[in-house]
C-alpha cells in the first residue's frame, strides 16, 4: 500500500479524528504525571484522559463500521495511534511512577514485533493486519496497569498478570496469523 492510497479515501471521518485523538489527549497525560500535578486535585481528570482515550480506541472501530467510514487510513491510523499512546504511556509510567521494567519492556518488544511484521505484511504482501479481541484485551489490561500504577495500586494480580497474559495470547494469535499469511498466502 502507497501513501498515496492511504489518503485516496476521505480523511476527515469521526473515527480517523478519534484515532488522532487519542495521540493529542496523551499530551495534557504526560504534563500532569510529569509535574505531578495529577497526586491531588488532578487524578480526576488525568484518570479521566485516560478513559476518554481508551474510549476513542473503542468507537473508533465501532463507529467506523456503523457510519460506513471505514478507511485505508483509519485502518492504519488506529493501530499506529494504539502504539503511540501505549508506549508514550507506559514510558511515562516507567519513569515517573515505578511501572516494573520487565513488564515495560515486554510491552516496548510486543508493540515492536507488531510494527514490524504488520510493516512486513502491508508493504511485503498488501495485506493490513486486523485487529483481535487478543489486542483489544491487551489494551484494555494495560490501561488498568497503568492507572493502578498512576493510584499507586501495585497488585501483580490485577496489574501485572492480566497484562502478561493478554500479551502472550496476542504474540500467540498474531504470530499464528502472520505465519499462515506469510507461508501459505492466505488472508
Amino acid at each position: 500500500m502507497t501513501l498515496r492510497e492511504l489518503f485516496s479515501h476521505r480523511v476527515f471521518t469521526i473515527p480517523n479524528i478519534l484515532s488522532f485523538s487519542r495521540i493529542v489527549l496523551l499530551i495534557p497525560v504526560w504534563f500532569l504525571i510529569w509535574t505531578e500535578q495529577y497526586i491531588n486535585q488532578y487524578s480526576f481528570e488525568t484518570i479521566s484522559i485516560i478513559i476518554m482515550m481508551v474510549a476513542t480506541d473503542y468507537f473508533d472501530g465501532y463507529l467506523a463500521r456503523k457510519l460506513g467510514q471505514q478507511t485505508p487510513l483509519g485502518q492504519y491510523l488506529d493501530p499506529i495511534a494504539d502504539k503511540i499512546t501505549i508506549l508514550g504511556g507506559m514510558t511515562l509510567l516507567y519513569l515517573k511512577r515505578g511501572y516494573p521494567f520487565w513488564l515495560f519492556m515486554y510491552i516496548v518488544l510486543r508493540e515492536i514485533y507488531g510494527a514490524f511484521f504488520g510493516y512486513f505484511l502491508l508493504t511485503r504482501r498488501n495485506i493490513l493486519g486486523k485487529p483481535n479481541y487478543w489486542g483489544k484485551a491487551g489494551v484494555f489490561f494495560i490501561s488498568v496497569s497503568g492507572v493502578c500504577y498512576l493510584l499507586d495500586i501495585h497488585d501483580k494480580w490485577i496489574s501485572d498478570i492480566p497484562v502478561m497474559i493478554a500479551l502472550t495470547g496476542g504474540l500467540i494469535a498474531y504470530s499464528t496469523r502472520y505465519i499462515h499469511t506469510v507461508f501459505s498466502g492466505g488472508k
